[in-house]
């Protein structure tokens, strides 16, 4: 039985990643699709557009036969961890044969190569990388111009954040000897960061669908309906975005000692010095992400740095993920079954059946989001202790 994975964040679904859905399963003949979905909070570095429950009812309802929660430690880490956590859940549960990721600009052999020389990292591009920083740019600056250097034409391939990930997703395979068949698939449509809606005929961004959203326009409106599936309009019946964290930034920053503040993850020492300049200011969650875009470190992680003080989330960072959330599952799948065979890692439906220490860090993020939720719109989620996984 063939079971192709899928790597998501679903912020929200639309109709690109439907069509992402069903031509995973048509590329590897596969009969099931396991979904590994960000929980609250995204990789970007801000809370998810709606909640992960009802992101999983999206999935399911577009055609996953189950999803499983990445950690928030993992979903909100940088594009290797992200990918490192997501392929370790995948590789893992014994069942999964391909993962199909979207890619802008899709070259298998030079893609290969890259995941490779970057797992490895020879003298030469050690010497290269080093010399880039030297120079001033940053780090995912750096990494193209010594990669470019050791293998020319690889430019084009992290010029799109989903070749980085598609790299990264490869690089996680080869460095865990998984078995599980890697395939790129040509991404259609707008760019993943364009933020004007396109043409009807063409798939929107998710970018682009946020802003809209967060801006107050209806899922179901003239504008966005044609880019959003059914599914994704009825859940979307509330917006969170990244300034809806300022109050709580404002608090971490007035309340938090400059070494705390260090020890927060993604949170270089340019940073805290800049974010030390700013605590009596009266600014947003984005105003301040901007303000501190004048250090030379990438936007989005500047912003992921910002999300983990709020979070409380430090280093040392996790290594490995010690057990998986089941978030949903459709009732006449076989796939559940086999999966309990076969899972190396712990599948947890109910948090009175997992180890405390398991899901400490996921369920005081969620509770945050369900406290934002609530603090904004007056709609309450379930409890983390209380809820079980979506049903379809």
């Amino acid at each position: 039985m063939a079971v192709v994975g899928i790597i998501a964040e679903y912020n929200p679904l639309h109709t690109g990643h439907v069509y992402h859905l069903n031509m995973a399963k048509q590329l590897t003949g596969a009969e099931h699709v396991v979904v590994v979905l960000s929980g609250d909070f995204v990789q970007r570095g801000e809370p998810a557009i709606v909640d992960k429950r009802r992101r999983t009812r999206m999935a399911l309802e577009a055609g996953a036969d189950a999803v499983l929660e990445l950690p928030v430690s993992w979903a909100t880490g940088s594009a290797e961890r992200f990918a490192a956590g997501a392929v370790e859940i995948l590789d893992r549960l014994g069942v999964v044969t391909d993962l199909v990721c979207g890619c802008e600009y899709r070259d298998d052999v030079l893609l290969e190569k890259a995941a490779r020389l970057l797992l490895e990292e020879p003298e030469s591009f050690r010497s290269a990388l080093k010399e880039a920083l030297r120079s001033g740019l940053s780090f995912p600056q750096a990494r193209a111009a010594a990669l470019e250097q050791e293998l020319p034409g690889s430019t084009a391939l992290l010029a799109g954040p989903n070749n980085v990930l598609a790299i990264e997703y490869r690089k996680a395979l080869l460095a865990g000897s998984s078995p599980v068949r890697f395939h790129g698939l040509t991404r259609s449509g707008a760019g993943y960061l364009q933020e004007a809606l396109p043409e009807a005929s063409s798939f929107a961004s998710a970018t682009a669908l946020r802003e809209a959203l967060l801006s107050g326009k209806s899922p179901d409106s003239e504008e966005l309906a044609v880019f959003l599936p059914s599914c994704s309009q009825s859940a979307l019946d509330y917006c969170l975005g990244p300034d809806d964290l300022t109050l709580l930034l404002h608090h971490a920053l007035h309340c938090l000692p400059a070494e705390t503040v260090s020890s927060v993850q993604d949170m270089a020492p340019e940073l805290v010095r800049r974010l030390d300049g700013l605590r009596g200011e009266l600014l947003t969650f984005r105003e301040t992400a901007k303000l501190l875009k004048r250090c030379n470190i990438a936007h989005s992680r500047i912003n992921r740095a910002l999300l983990h003080l709020v979070l409380g989330l430090t280093e040392p960072a996790p290594e490995t993920i010690p057990a998986v959330r089941l978030l949903g599952f459709r009732k006449d799948t076989p796939l559940m079954r086999r999966l309990q065979d076969t899972s190396e890692i712990p599948i947890v439906t109910k948090l009175a059946d997992a180890d405390p220490s398991w899901f400490a860090p996921d369920i005081a993020a969620s509770e945050l989001y369900r406290s934002l939720v609530w603090q904004k719109t007056g709609i309450r989620l379930e409890s983390e202790y209380r809820s079980r996984p979506v049903l379809w």
